[in-house]
Formats: C-alpha cells, sequence, structure tokens
C-alpha cells in the first residue's frame, strides 16, 4: 500500500476545489471561492485551495502520488463529440450559439489539454520542483458522485442514485453500492437534463443561474396549485410507463436548451417564455404567478424523483438510498422522497453533492483501485476539513485588522455607518471610501473600536448563549471551515429562533436578502423526534423534514411556509463546542435549537479567516463576532 497522498480536484466551470487523501482517508477539502471571495469560483481553477492542501505535506507535491479528476476525459475525443453530431441531427432549431459553447469544452476537456493545463497551473505557481509531477488520472463523473455518497455514508450497501445537470453525458444514474464494490445498472443521458430544467424555471422566476436554484425552493411553498400551470409543466417532465411497466420520465429539452433562445433573454428559449410568459423581472419579491410556476415545478420535480427512486428500492431491494449530485442540494426533494418511499430505511445526502465534491469521490476511487477495498476503512466523520486558526492567530488579526473599502453591496455601508457611528450617509461613505482622507479616518474608528470593544470570555458557551437569548445575533467563527455549502457550527450566524424578529433581522440587515427566504435549525440530536416528524440521522443540514406542534409554537423562525425545516441534527463528536453553545442555550431558553445560516451575506462565500470574518461584523447589523473566546460586540 502506499504511503504517498492523493490529490483530487475539480477544475471545471463552476465550484473548483481541492482534496487531500492519504489511501482511503481524507484529510483535507476546500472551495477556491474561500479563498478569492468569488461565489462559486466559476471560470477560477483552484490553486488557493491546491496550496493549502500541499501546505499540509512535508514535500509538498512530492509527496503526492497521484492527481485524480472526477471527469472521464478520454470520453472527450470521441464518445462526447459524436453524441454532439447526433443531437444536432435530431433538434435542427437547436440555437447556433451552441457551437462555441461545444468546441469550447471539447478543447477545455481533451485529455492532453487538461494534463497540460493541471502542469502548466501548478509550475506557474512555483508548485513542481525537482523534475516531479504526480500521474494524472480521471474516473467516470456520475461513478465519483455515487461513490463519494456511498462511501461517506454508515451503510455496508445501498441504492446509490446521482441526477445533475450534466456529466460527461449522463445526467441520470443508478448504482449498486455493495460494500467497495460499485456497479452501475441504470443511466439516462442528455438532453433529459433534471438539472439544467430546473436552471430554467430559476432563470424564469428572476433568480441567477448558480446560486438561484436554492431561492425557487424556498419560493415553491409561498405558491399556490395551479392546473394551467401544471398542464404546461406536465408536457415538459412528462411520465411514462416503459416496455417493463416500469415509471420513467422524460424531458423536453427544446423548452430547455435546443430550440432558439430568446432574443430578450439569451439564456431561456424563446419557446419557453411563448409557453410560460415573460421572466420575472422582481426578484425580491415576486409576483403570485411565478410563486405559482415555482410552486408547480418544485411539486413536479419532487414527485418525478420519488417515483424514480422509487421504482429502483422496488426492483433492487434495497433498504439504504445514498443521494449525490447537485440536485440533490434540493433538499425539499431529498424530504419527500425521504417520506414517501415507505420501503426505505434510511437515506443519506453527501454533504459535498455538488461538483465541488467530485474530488473526494475520484480519490475514493483511486484508494480502491490502489487496493483500499476494505469498506470500513472509507468514512466521512465530519465536514470540517478547511482552514483552522489558533487564538494567537486570532488576536493578531485583531491587533493588524485593516477594513476593505471595496464591499459589493450598498447595504453593507449603510451597516458599517451604524457600526462605528458615522455621522455621515451610507451612500456619502460609499463614494468618499476610497479617498485616502475618509479611508484613514475609517480605519481609525474600526481600530478603536475593536480596542474598546473586545474580549476574552472564561465560558464562550454560556455568554453566547445568553446573548443570543436576549435577542442578539452572534457571528460565530470557530475550528476548522466547513466544507460544502452550509455552515455547521464552524463558520455560522446565530440567532434565537423563538422569536420571527430574528428571521426578519437576520434576512433583512444581516444577509442581505429577500424577505421571504427561510432560515434552518441546528437542533440537538436527542430532541430530533420531539421537534421533527419521522426523523433520521441528518448531521449536514441537507434533508428536510416537517416540523411538530411543539416545533411551530416553541421555534417558529425556523419552520417554514410549508411547515418543514432543513435541519442539522447535531451529534456531539461532531461538533463538542457547538453542541456545548446548543446545550448551554437550551438551558436558558428550554429549547434545543438555534436557528443557524452561513457567515455570509448574499452572493459572497462564507467567511474563511479571521479577516473575512471581521470585514462581515463591521459591514453587516450582526451584534457580536465570537471566534474561539475571542469575543467582540457592537
Amino acid at each position: 500500500m502506499s504511503t504517498k497522498y492523493t490529490l483530487g480536484l475539480n477544475i471545471g466551470k463552476v465550484d473548483s476545489s481541492a482534496s487531500l487523501f492519504k489511501g482511503p482517508t481524507i484529510h483535507a477539502h476546500v472551495e477556491e471561492e474561500r479563498y478569492t471571495r468569488v461565489k462559486k469560483a466559476i471560470n477560477q481553477f483552484p490553486i488557493n485551495a491546491i496550496k493549502y492542501c500541499l501546505g499540509m505535506l512535508s514535500n509538498g507535491l512530492e509527496d503526492v502520488e497521484a492527481i485524480v479528476l472526477g471527469f472521464d476525459h478520454d470520453k472527450f475525443t470521441l464518445e462526447v463529440p459524436t453524441y454532439y453530431i447526433e443531437e444536432w441531427s435530431q433538434f435542427p432549431s437547436k440555437p447556433k450559439l451552441a457551437v462555441n459553447y461545444e468546441v469550447n469544452r471539447l478543447k477545455e476537456k481533451h485529455p492532453k489539454n487538461v494534463r497540460n493545463k493541471l502542469y502548466d497551473e501548478l509550475e506557474s505557481a512555483g508548485l513542481v520542483s525537482n523534475g516531479y509531477f504526480p500521474e494524472v488520472k480521471w474516473y467516470t463523473h456520475h461513478y465519483c458522485h455515487a461513490i463519494s455518497a456511498h462511501l461517506a455514508s454508515p451503510y455496508e450497501n445501498s441504492l446509490g442514485i446521482v441526477v445533475d445537470a450534466n456529466s460527461e453525458i449522463d445526467t441520470v444514474s443508478v448504482w449498486d453500492c455493495k460494500r467497495t464494490a460499485i456497479d452501475k445498472i441504470y443511466s439516462k443521458t442528455l438532453p433529459h437534463s433534471l438539472g439544467w430544467l430546473y436552471r430554467s424555471f430559476t432563470l424564469f422566476c428572476g433568480f441567477d443561474a448558480y446560486e438561484g436554484e436554492g431561492m425557487l425552493m424556498g419560493l415553491a411553498p409561498y405558491g399556490k396549485p395551479n392546473k394551467e400551470i401544471a398542464e404546461k409543466i406536465e408536457k415538459i417532465l412528462y411520465w411514462k410507463t416503459n416496455e417493463s411497466g416500469d415509471f420513467e420520465f422524460g424531458v423536453d429539452p427544446q423548452y430547455v436548451y435546443l430550440d432558439e433562445r430568446s432574443k430578450s433573454n439569451a439564456f431561456l428559449t424563446q419557446r419557453l417564455i411563448d409557453t410560460f410568459g415573460e421572466p420575472c423581472s422582481d426578484a425580491s419579491d415576486p409576483p403570485q404567478y411565478y410563486k405559482d410556476v415555482a410552486y408547480e415545478i418544485q411539486d413536479r420535480f419532487e414527485k418525478t424523483l420519488q417515483q424514480f427512486v422509487q421504482r429502483f428500492v422496488n426492483r433492487t431491494s434495497h433498504k439504504y438510498v445514498t443521494l449525490s449530485g447537485g440536485v440533490f442540494l434540493n433538499c425539499k426533494a431529498t424530504g419527500h422522497i425521504w417520506r414517501e418511499t415507505k420501503e426505505i430505511k434510511d437515506i443519506y445526502v453527501v454533504p459535498t453533492a455538488s461538483d465541488d465534491g467530485i474530488g473526494i469521490g475520484a480519490c475514493m476511487a483511486y484508494a480502491i483501485e490502489k487496493g483500499f477495498t476494505d469498506r470500513d476503512e472509507y468514512s466521512l466523520k465530519d465536514v470540517y476539513l478547511g482552514d483552522s486558526f489558533t487564538k494567537e492567530e486570532i488576536l493578531s488579526t485583531l491587533d493588524n485588522f485593516v477594513i476593505r473599502n471595496d464591499f459589493r453591496n450598498s447595504k453593507q455601508y449603510g451597516a458599517l455607518v451604524r457600526s462605528l457611528g458615522l455621522e455621515m450617509r451610507p451612500d456619502d461613505l460609499q463614494r468618499k471610501i476610497c479617498e485616502a482622507e475618509t479611508y484613514e479616518k475609517i480605519r481609525d474608528k474600526v481600530k478603536y473600536f475593536i480596542l474598546n470593544n473586545t474580549s476574552i470570555s472564561d465560558s464562550i458557551s454560556e455568554y453566547a448563549a445568553s446573548k443570543i437569548a436576549e435577542g442578539k445575533v452572534i457571528a460565530w467563527f470557530q475550528g476548522g471551515m466547513e466544507a460544502g455549502p452550509r455552515a455547521l457550527g464552524n463558520r455560522s450566524i446565530l440567532a434565537d429562533p423563538r422569536s420571527m424578529n430574528s428571521l426578519s433581522k437576520v434576512n433583512e440587515m444581516v444577509k442581505f436578502r429577500q424577505h421571504w427566504r427561510p432560515f434552518c435549525p441546528s437542533v440537538i440530536n436527542e430532541y430530533a423526534d420531539e421537534y421533527f416528524k419521522k426523523t433520521t440521522q441528518s448531521p449536514y443540514m441537507i434533508n428536510t423534514f416537517e416540523v411538530t406542534k411543539k416545533c411551530e409554537e416553541a421555534a417558529p423562525a425556523i419552520v417554514h411556509v410549508d411547515k418543514t425545516a432543513r435541519t442539522q441534527f447535531l451529534l456531539k463528536d461532531h461538533n463538542p463546542k457547538f453542541y456545548e453553545l446548543l446545550e448551554a442555550f437550551r438551558k436558558i431558553a428550554g429549547v434545543p435549537i438555534l436557528m443557524n445560516t452561513s457567515m455570509n451575506i448574499k452572493g459572497e462565500p462564507i467567511c474563511r479567516t479571521p479577516d473575512d470574518a471581521l470585514n462581515f461584523f463591521f459591514a453587516t447589523d450582526v451584534d457580536l463576532l465570537v471566534m474561539d473566546d475571542v469575543v467582540i460586540q457592537k
């Protein structure tokens, strides 16, 4: 068995990341967006994430045996171009702009170009030395998704389901997972893409392409059943019975991407707009029609996925289901599958379900190939796999902190005015902050503020819990940064779930996002059944459960309009310090729940460093920032 390391990468257009394994054991996983501060790291090579992983090794890249990728680039020399040619002949109205996309994709993912890009990026960053460069290997995209979910799960055997926008060609696949043997038993290919279909309706309802899917999901419960809209959607996402009498579905791609594009919106087909009308122009508060559209597409989406899972549960007799691929970040759909598929005993969604986690699957695939076939060697104990900072590093950051002068959201300047008690209008501050004299005054005020408002607590959990119970909103910065899209108690904004004021304040004055968007609960695991119905393990805030009457009354701020919540059921050994905080709050407030959301504003990545956290503190209306046991408060 090798004693060297494996570096797993996602170098795709979105969610670039790096993972570090030694055999079957994960040591690190980080997303590039956390370093560049650009949400989703679109078109960014994960060089900073790679540096973080290699920084853990004595000899850097020389300690890496292989660089592994979760895309089968060999397929881009024949299989994928052949598919594109067939698609053009089948859909002659396919927009001409698709040519550029296909040519660029084939060029970008060609094996030779991928290897050259990896070498050039690492060499230019000074990471290649002594003439050594690791072997480069790749594995099929959906295989990496499936293996990451199955081997991270607690199950010996499972039914693996992968659904995403697209991979090489697959959009849906089903896997028979037995210990470390992962065998494909079904696949659906382009043009039947549920991911791209959902994205089209995300754009139609006024949201952006990459972060907006979660907004569409959050908007859907505000809609009402609409028969006319439902009938239109049923023709696009249609159901049928195959030759064996099994449930099957298909997507009419001419509404999604294989037809003439709208002149007013190049991301949508004219056919979709002709059918549903003009896209929403006000994503902050969409009219009822768009809420109804969101309701119907979410409803059809959930029922399609559940019936599809039901089909293979019946066929295979698997009692445990593992889900992966970006589509399964749709926690409403996951919750529907769990509630309605009566035959299954448990369900697991890998926390890095999207392509940001594909390097994890590639590292696992490589480990199996190298002979690590003992299922018990694989696990994902928790997702606190990123940067951590000592108390000394935090105090040093406080001493040397220099506030930004380039906040991207205009509302941040209003928060900065309030934080520092400035006697100027927010728009004046935004206009003048880049001027040397104004910026120097702001920096001096920040230094003075930190000097006079920072303390160290001997009992930080009890102190923070008491402040939350008083109605304060806390930014809680601890330990290793979370992998994946959810903050799970180390880079979190926390508030009192008993007060609806928590919901409105955090949405409007901390996150700067739509007033109707819900927040999630972190819950002491032992109390899960008191507050939620039909519970199962949910450590990563990626499944939804219906709430009990007790939850509605005791923690209304975390209950969505459809009487569900996306939960983190916290076990003590997953995060002892966060568990301690929840327990302290339970003793004060009588509720074992905190409202928890990620430490970032809308449109920005989760905070990585103490510097990020301090900028967040001053440019939002959060009341306290807790880093380790260091407290700074307004």
